[in-house]
């Protein structure tokens, strides 16, 4: 099984991370706290394409904090997408979706 990254660039804003897709699957993810001055962060993952989606996962980091989880092989079933709701602070993302090829 192949996976595909997705990647959230540092920031604070929330923001569609994966689109909708059929049979996709969230298998892993790796994320940051992204400021020199360090401060704490906190995000939820979200199904969907908005902050109103179901939640996938909660993220609390501390300051310099990184953490990194994998659920492969047979993930998380998301086929609405990832959506980064970011609750505090500034972070970096990434996720790992598995699935059948195209839309």
């Amino acid at each position: 099984m192949a996976a595909d990254a997705w990647e959230s660039p540092a920031g604070t804003a929330d923001a569609p991370l994966v689109p909708a897709r059929r049979g996709q699957r969230l298998v892993g993810f790796s994320c940051r706290e992204a400021v020199a001055a360090a401060a704490a962060a906190a995000f939820v993952l979200r199904h969907g394409q908005s902050a109103g989606g179901r939640p996938l996962l909660y993220v609390n980091l501390a300051a310099d904090e990184s953490v990194r989880d994998w659920y492969g092989p047979q993930g998380i079933n998301c086929p609405q997408g990832v959506y980064v709701d970011r609750e505090s602070g500034t972070t970096e993302v990434v996720v790992y979706v598995a699935g059948p090829e195209g839309p």
